[in-house]
C-alpha cells in the first residue's frame, strides 16, 4: 500500500509563517529606502553639480559676473553659464551641472562669486570661488 501525503502539516504552515513574520519587515524597510532614494537624487546631483562648477570656474580666467550667468576665458574661449529652462548649463557645449533650479543668480560678495538659487522650494546661497 502506498501512503501519499496531501496538504501541509500544522508545523510547516507554522514555520512558513514564522519565516515570513521575519523577512517582511526587511522588505518593507528596503522599499522605502528606494523611495527616498529617488526623492534625494536632485539633491545629489546637484552637489555634485556644484563642485564641477566650482572646479570649472577656478580653472578659468577674466570672470564676467552678471545677475543671471557667468561668463569667462576657459581654455581660451569664452564660456557662459546660466539658466535653461529649469538647469543651469554652461555653453557651448550644453552641458548641465545643476538640474531643478529656479531664480538663478550670480553676485560677488567680498571677493568671493556667490551663487544664489531656489530648488524644491528650498533657497540656496553658495560660495563659489575666491577672486
Amino acid at each position: 500500500m502506498i501512503n501519499i501525503k496531501k496538504g501541509y502539516t500544522l508545523i510547516e504552515v507554522i514555520i512558513s509563517i514564522t519565516i515570513l513574520a521575519f523577512i517582511s519587515p526587511l522588505f518593507v524597510f528596503v522599499i522605502k529606502e528606494m523611495v527616498n532614494f529617488s526623492s534625494n537624487n536632485t539633491q545629489r546631483q546637484n552637489f555634485i553639480g556644484i563642485i564641477q562648477l566650482r572646479r570649472s570656474l577656478s580653472l578659468g580666467v577674466k570672470h564676467m559676473i552678471e545677475s543671471d550667468q557667468i561668463c569667462m576665458t576657459y581654455n581660451d574661449d569664452l564660456m557662459c553659464f546660466e539658466q535653461y529652462e529649469s538647469n543651469l548649463i554652461a555653453y557651448p557645449g550644453t552641458q548641465y551641472f545643476l538640474v531643478k533650479v529656479n531664480d538663478v543668480n550670480f553676485f560677488k560678495d567680498d571677493g568671493w562669486i556667490m551663487f544664489e538659487f531656489e530648488s524644491e522650494s528650498k533657497n540656496y546661497v553658495v560660495k563659489l570661488i575666491k577672486l
